[in-house]
């Protein structure tokens, strides 16, 4: 009792850690694919007949049915009045506790759960970043991984039919690789020797897929060619599975993914051998089920995304959205390592070193990256309204978050200078170069393009020191890059006077002149990737 009890006290720490770094730098801002929920939305209000309203929910998002993002969205609305991005957040990140809860409930009948304490620690981290402040992505990436966990959960530890389908249903209507979940049930149900479920779980499992590519189109991809199939396909399993090891080598953070994604590549197939043995050997509890059918999991998306994601660059493979995957791996085959039974206490000791570590790592590696999100999210805010007005879409759908300039005029207060160096023009774009060891309170620093028609805010880019062991908490942590790139495509053309802001000097923000003009030349918009939002 008291093992446990100091096991959930000090298990909660990444929870209550992650939910309020959550709190602290989220803002209310659609990004790329959250516009497709306002949309949605748009299309739900103004739904001509019953068949259009419900047609709103299921229809094709990429290559997605994102029912769950849209029904999270349509309850938001109706209760709040508004579409809070914020909240899907905060939903799509209650579904991790869900997983923790599903994890804890699948071993409790085998060891004692408090050996997965290191779990919330390699769960609960900032490498969760872009999932963590992006409201769609959160509800279905994390979503889609609660509702298979729970599906395999019901099949293995409860025996269920009927939820473990329900599960796998809401799973399909989470995100494409949902649809995995299907075959799993049915081969786990077969080698659980109980044929009739198997064949129910067939049966269900191809009316869902019928139903999913039902009205069905490909969506293009801006893809280039690879030399090798093969090749290709095992360099974005290993990106894709290692990339959880990233933070933890931040001078050479591909070494480590690659170490580390092949090192689990060559155990997971092991722990798979090893359970079908025990299976063949009627000596395989519930337990062992459920983690093959996890493992399954995990294999079978790492195929889809692996395979659908060809062509791309290789940092596609290592975005924080699909980091979800490579941690979910690290929890299975450590509760594989666990469930041998021998060495626990030491395997659960190194666990948790692990897992702290892993927790501080993901924090002072990733915090940049959640902190230059909000700035740029902040930025478009301001550049996509017309004085208070929004431009796309209603502006009944979302109200816009609250920013630093709504108080702030962001007219020039001082005779100060902050220099730029002269702006160099290329083809698609313009650079702006800082002089160095210019003031500023990074992140909140901005350039203000102001032209004869209208302003943009282009955040001032920075990234963290080289110093090693540099804690978030000191001065010298985030430092201006002197170079910050402006597309040609993100603004009309014309002639725009540069100002320096500086939004974050706790005084309210200040503005200063940088002594330069950009001239954004007017050029031909490529032609768009079509969508089906």
């Amino acid at each position: 009792m008291k093992k446990g009890f100091w096991a959930v006290v000090l298990g909660i720490i990444p929870v209550i850690w992650y939910f309020s770094l959550l709190d602290a730098y989220a803002v209310n801002v659609p990004k790329w694919d959250d516009h497709g929920l306002r949309a949605f939305l748009d299309r739900v209000l103004h739904a001509t007949s019953v068949s259009g309203f419900f047609y709103a929910f299921w229809r094709q998002h990429n290559e997605h049915r994102i029912v769950f993002d849209r029904l999270l969205a349509f309850f938001d609305y109706a209760v709040t009045g508004k579409l809070n991005f914020v909240h899907l957040m905060w939903a799509g990140s209650l579904t991790l506790v869900g997983l923790l809860i599903i994890w804890w409930k699948a071993v409790r009948n085998t060891f004692s759960p408090a050996l997965l304490l290191p779990l919330p620690y390699l769960l609960f981290t900032l490498s969760q970043w872009e999932n963590m402040y992006w409201g769609m992505a959160a509800a279905q990436n994390f979503g889609v991984v609660f509702f298979s966990a729970w599906a395999i959960y019901f099949l293995t530890i409860r025996k269920k039919l009927v939820p473990a389908l329900l599960a796998a249903l809401l799973a399909t209507c989470t995100s494409a690789n949902g649809l995995i979940v299907w075959p799993i049930l049915a081969v786990l149900w077969f080698l659980q020797a109980q044929p009739g479920k198997g064949i129910a779980t067939v049966i269900a499992g191809g009316a869902s897929w019928a139903l999913y590519f039902w009205g069905y189109a490909k969506v293009p991809q801006p893809t280039h060619p690879v030399s090798s199939v093969i090749g290709s396909f095992l360099k974005a399993s290993v990106l894709f599975l290692g990339s959880a090891f990233q933070p933890l080598y931040p001078s050479r953070p591909e070494a480590l993914v690659w170490a580390g994604g092949i090192a689990v590549i060559v155990l997971a197939p092991t722990a798979v051998v090893l359970i079908l043995l025990r299976i063949r050997k009627k000596e395989a509890l519930p337990l062992d089920f459920f983690l093959l059918g996890m493992l399954a999991y995990i294999a079978g998306t790492t195929v889809v995304v692996a395979a659908g994601r060809m062509g791309f660059d290789d940092i596609v493979f290592l975005t924080s959205r699909y980091k979800i995957y490579s941690v979910l791996l690290l929890m299975t085959l450590y509760t594989w390592v666990l469930r041998q039974g021998k060495w626990q206490v030491p395997v659960a000791l190194g666990g948790i070193g692990f897992g702290v570590l892993f927790l501080l790592a993901s924090y002072t590696y990733f915090l940049p990256e959640a902190l230059r999100l909000r700035q740029q999210l902040l930025a478009m805010q301001y550049n996509w309204m017309i004085p208070g007005k929004p431009v796309v879409l209603s502006d009944a759908v979302n109200e816009p978050a609250r920013a630093f300039y709504d108080s702030c005029d962001m007219q020039v207060q001082t005779a100060v200078v902050v220099p730029l160096m002269p702006i160099r023009y290329e083809k698609d774009f313009a650079v702006l170069p800082l002089a160095k060891g210019q003031p500023g309170n990074y992140p909140d620093c901005y350039y203000l393009a102001k032209g004869a028609k209208r302003s943009y805010l282009v955040p001032v880019n920075f990234n963290r020191t080289n110093r090693v062991f540099a804690h978030p908490g000191s001065p010298d942590y985030l430092v201006p890059v002197s170079e910050t790139v402006v597309s040609y495509l993100e603004m009309d053309p014309g002639n725009y006077r540069l100002y320096f802001v500086d939004a974050g000097s706790g005084n309210g923000c200040r503005t200063f002149e940088t002594g330069r003009s950009l001239e954004i030349p007017v050029r031909p918009r490529p032609a768009a990737l079509p969508q089906n939002w």
